[in-house]
């Protein structure tokens, strides 16, 4: 006999399961972008909300992975970890190939290193070994069992392509390729300074995990009316009010610019975003740096971040910049994580986040690339 307090827990699992299908989350963006607006509290504390976003949007995407001069050589590789998936690029005598890094024989890592250079790529478990372009060289013990055929066993394929000298992936091997879906990036970006060529030092940074919904780390990160009171330092260097500071959407991205107002090396303030998680920044055309925002779990995001540093940097500048970078993102991650605190799953007020036509409008544009997600994945 069902008690009233199961009852209720029964009814409200119902209900919860109807508000979080696939059209009923549509309709909701839909509802945020009419009335210019946020999005309900689910959408920063719900599983099955990032799992919807996982399908639709991040297996999806590009990811930003690396440079050209990490894979120059036939047999360099190199690892890492795009929409929950471990990933090896490698170069091969016909260029970049990509794979899912997953033995087809029990599923363990085929290369744990970060990068490195092998004629093959053997999995250190049962020694099952592939050639770079990803077929099955040998299967021991297996390669003797009646049947068994290596042609069965390659490598999972994923996407690779380029912006110049940058290497990106894309676990959907038949998604839009990088530069037909932002197209309009190039140029622009070209217009704006970008000319990242040869020359440049990577210098990543150790990632850290931000106590907060993703979508509250990219909001946090396409507006700057915050900046005054969140990043002072950052205020007094660059004019950060409006009309001065700069908000453009283009189809898949958007870009934001704001003037030096001392002077500076790395000159005006330059940050682009391409739906749904990577932030370029170019700094005076001698620092380039690329942020990729990666959902751990509806509350927490892993924000990993790489310098790339023009030659002629010096490692006191480069000492400098790293300094200034940490200070902004300590401060950033304090306001996340207070605004995922205050948008915890017991609120259930009525909705009083409008969005700020003018410094907020990257943020209604975020919710228009997520709705064609949901709408068109």
């Amino acid at each position: 006999m069902l008690t009233d307090i199961d009852a209720l827990t029964k009814t409200d699992d119902q209900e919860r399961t109807v508000t979080l299908t696939r059209d009923q989350l549509a309709a909701e963006l839909k509802d945020a972008i009419a009335t210019n607006s946020g999005l309900p509290t689910h959408w920063y504390n719900a599983e099955e909300v990032l799992q919807l976003e996982q399908e639709l949007i991040f297996r999806k995407s590009w990811y930003h992975v690396g440079h050209l001069d990490q894979l120059a050589n036939v047999g360099d590789f190199v690892t890492a970890t795009i929409a929950g998936a471990s990933v090896l690029l490698t170069r091969t005598e016909d260029g970049i190939r990509g794979y899912f890094n997953t033995c087809r024989h029990r599923g363990h890592l085929v290369k744990s290193e970060p990068q490195g250079n092998a004629k093959s790529l053997l999995c250190r478990y049962h020694g099952w070994n592939y050639d770079l372009d990803g077929s099955l060289r040998s299967a021991p013990y297996a390669q003797d069992e009646v049947g068994f055929d290596k042609c069965m066993f390659s490598l999972t394929p994923i996407k690779v392509d380029y912006w110049g000298p940058l290497v990106f992936a894309n676990l959907d091997v038949n998604a839009p390729a990088f530069m037909e879906l932002f197209h309009e990036l190039p140029t622009q970006a070209a217009k704006e300074g970008w000319h990242m060529g040869e020359g440049f030092r990577r210098v990543p940074r150790e990632p850290y995990t931000i106590e907060a919904n993703w979508k509250l780390v990219v909001d946090n990160s396409i507006e700057c009316t915050h900046c005054t009171l969140t990043h002072p330092n950052f205020a007094r260097t660059y004019n950060v009010k409006m009309p001065v500071y700069e908000y453009h959407e283009f189809e898949n991205y958007s870009y934001q610019w704001g003037p030096a107002q001392v002077e500076q090396r790395v000159g005006n303030y330059q940050q682009w975003f391409l739906f749904p998680h990577t932030l370029p920044v170019r700094a005076g055309g001698i620092v380039y740096d690329f942020w990729t925002f990666e959902p751990l779990s509806a509350t927490k995001t892993l924000a990993s971040g790489v310098h790339y540093f023009h030659e002629s940097v010096t490692d006191a500048e480069i000492e400098a910049y790293y300094e200034g970078y940490s200070t902004i993102t300590q401060e950033d991650q304090a306001v996340m994580e207070n605004m995922q605190r205050g948008l915890n799953p017991a609120y259930s007020g009525p909705a009083n986040r409008n969005l700020v036509k003018g410094g907020e409008r990257l943020l209604q544009h975020m919710q228009s690339l997520m709705l064609n997600s949901f709408e068109n994945a």
